[in-house]
């Protein structure tokens, strides 16, 4: 049985996935309605980093279930996943952070020029962006925390092994 702060964990992690993915499908779907009117690079490298961001927070978040679903309390994974989590718990951050900057930015433009009520789509994007950043940094924060446990765990368990073979 999961203690209540890997059910959390895992409740958060589906609520990750599921506002990632339908944030990411919405600005892919905006972006692919107009790329007719992509004629600049700047334009086709912004949907790059559009995909790749997404991409980065829905595989983080679903080796971050791997790891409590599969390896919780003490099976420590090999080095691919766990390698894997760590590389992608760093560009998450980043990835969370420029979310929560321009969460925050869209949200200083809204009230700054008063347009609310015009831009309903807008606010829901910047909130949707803003509640990803949110359960991002608690899903990194304890991403961390699991990859530990799971290391102690799996040394406890170890130990006690070995004590119970000695005469």
């Amino acid at each position: 049985m999961l203690p209540i702060k890997w059910k959390a964990f895992r409740m958060v992690i589906y609520l990750h996935l599921a506002s990632t993915t339908i944030l990411g499908g919405y600005m892919l779907l905006r972006a692919f309605e107009s790329i007719s009117s992509y004629t600049r690079s700047e334009d086709i490298w912004g949907l790059i980093i559009v995909i790749v961001c997404t991409s980065i927070l829905l595989v983080n978040s679903s080796i971050s279930l791997y790891l409590l679903e599969r390896h919780y309390p003490a099976q420590l994974p090999g080095n691919g996943p766990y390698r894997a989590s760590r590389v992608l718990g760093f560009f998450a951050w980043i990835v969370a952070l420029l979310y929560a900057a321009g969460s925050g930015y869209g949200f200083y433009q809204l009230t700054k020029y008063n347009y609310w009520q015009n831009n309903v789509q807008a606010v829901l994007v910047f909130f949707a962006m803003g509640v990803i950043s949110l359960s991002g940094f608690y899903l990194l924060w304890n991403q961390v925390s699991l990859r530990k446990a799971i290391r102690r765990n799996h040394e406890a368990s170890l130990n006690s092994f070995l004590e119970e073979d000695q005469p």
